[in-house]
């Protein structure tokens, strides 16, 4: 940085040797170092947020745009001047009312990666193919190698807090010659991952429901249609709430987060005071191949779709970005915090889990289908796994309706910039209620048709969350680099 203010001529020398930048130069900072990077073959536009808050005070009254010319004058009185000008800079307009601050923010993204929840839901892959100690240490390194994909899209989304998220910072990033074929690549990669994510929080909660059933009463017939017409039922849900009840979405995050930890809170006493608890050496030692793998380590890595579905979707403040206040600051921190308080509490939880499961081969055929409801009824009455169970399906309904928002925003953004079929149609907002309706109808429908899968295959739920992983690990892994990975070639 100091480097770059030198050669800018905007050095003030000082005993000290410190860099003592005037408040008056900043603007005329951002202006040169955009019109430099326009001059080297660069199409974006350097970050708002470059300089600290601290240097950003009312005294600079205008951004420059990469072309070097000023954004009509914002003063940084408020957030909201702020939020304008960095949609400005990115060639945007607010279109959505900012109803969410840093803590609803991060309470959202929290309640729609649901860490711990889906953990537990989907845990049948990784029992599977692992066994308990495949299902510990999947899940420890996935969190450790996400971590470097979170960090890295964090700072992306704090110089460019857009709805598009990762298909616009791959076309900032990129070559010039590369930049829209990547980032339509990137796109729909983003584009498949969040819809198909949706998807299988619709599969996972109408399947549930019937695993409920079935504890409650033994003579019921799990059948795929009736799972199927469930999962009609949550989407019916899901348009409703989304098209309608947008205005109070905001508000109600924080107890969702609070409800969160409650019932996470709850579980862990039951399964550590009423659960019969197997060894250590059982625990971090016995792995399972079940999938009949040439080896233990191609199963365990089968698996691993389990601890990458708890893992994924931190990111979702990202697509959220131009409804959230403050975004270049609320939106990187809200998805480092979400990954690290949800990251801890699934490690609590599948510590817990895979003492309390008494045997591997019964959970795994159990009738519910749900190695989880196996291991609440081993260890508590039918009301308290009732009672827990209902909470679980509480919290993961509430995830999958924050998850459609997060989808419906990405398809909006993707749209917006032409990046899909009727992008005019997606892309619109609907002037009174102001969210993107089509594009929630969009999703919902799309919703309906992979649901239909459920109908003729029994393994759907799990080809719907190995599509969702997959998309999302082609899509992340360009981002376990920093950002300079994109480099100008001569």
């Amino acid at each position: 940085m100091a480097e770059t203010v030198r050669r800018l001529g905007l050095w003030n020398e000082r005993a000290d040797s410190e860099i003592n930048l005037n408040f008056d130069h900043i603007w005329e900072v951002q202006k040169r170092l955009s019109q430099a990077a326009v001059a080297a073959g660069f199409s974006f536009a350097i970050p708002t947020r470059f300089f600290t808050r601290s240097t950003m005070t009312p005294a600079c009254s205008a951004y420059p745009k990469a072309d070097g010319t000023a954004i009509p004058p914002q003063t940084l009185s408020d957030t909201f001047d702020r939020d304008a000008a960095d949609l400005a800079r990115l060639g945007r307009t607010s279109q959505f009312p900012r109803n969410f601050t840093f803590l609803s923010a991060l309470s959202f993204t929290i309640v729609l990666q649901a860490t711990w929840e889906f953990l537990l839901i989907s845990v049948y892959p990784a029992l599977f193919n692992g066994g308990l100690a495949g299902l510990f240490y999947t899940y420890l390194w996935t969190f450790a190698g996400f971590s470097l994909v979170v960090s890295s899209l964090a700072e992306m989304a704090s110089m460019a807090p857009t709805s598009g998220g990762q298909y616009h910072w791959v076309s900032e990033s990129a070559p010039p010659r590369w930049q829209k074929l990547l980032s339509y690549i990137t796109g729909w990669q983003a584009t498949l991952a969040w819809q198909a994510g949706t998807a299988s929080g619709s599969l996972l909660i109408g399947t549930i429901v019937q695993g409920l059933i079935g504890v409650n009463d033994p003579d019921y017939i799990s059948q795929n249609w009736r799972g199927t017409l469930l999962i009609f039922a949550m989407v019916l849900v899901l348009c409703l709430t989304n098209v309608y009840g947008a205005g109070w979405l905001a508000d109600v995050q924080i107890f969702l987060f609070m409800l969160h930890v409650v019932v996470f809170i709850v579980i862990i006493g039951c399964l550590w005071g009423l659960a019969e608890h197997r060894s250590g050496m059982a625990v971090f030692t016995e792995f399972y191949n079940g999938g009949g793998w040439q080896s233990t380590g191609v199963s365990v890595m089968i698996g691993q779709v389990s601890a990458i579905y708890g893992a994924i979707a931190s990111d979702a403040a990202a697509h959220m970005a131009e409804e959230v206040k403050d975004a270049s600051l609320a939106v990187p921190r809200a998805i480092v915090w979400t990954y690290l308080i949800n990251g801890i509490m699934g490690l609590i939880l599948i510590l817990s889990f895979t003492f309390a499961i008494p045997n591997i081969e019964d959970s795994l055929n159990d009738t519910t289908g749900f190695p989880f409801l196996y291991v609440f009824r081993k260890a508590m009455p039918p009301g308290a796994t009732t009672a827990l169970t209902v909470g679980v399906l509480v919290l993961a309904m509430a995830s999958n309706i924050t998850f459609n928002v997060a989808t419906s925003r990405q398809a909006f953004a993707f749209a917006r910039d032409k990046g899909l079929p009727f992008s005019g149609w997606i892309s619109k907002v609907h002037p009174t209620l102001r969210v993107p309706v089509n594009a929630i109808l969009l999703t919902c429908a799309i919703n309906l048709l992979l649901s239909l899968v459920n109908i003729g295959s029994a393994v759907a739920l799990n080809a719907i969350i190995s599509l969702t992983t997959g998309a999302d690990l082609v899509h992340l892994s360009r981002y376990l680099t920093p950002d300079g990975v994109w480099e100008e070639q001569e």
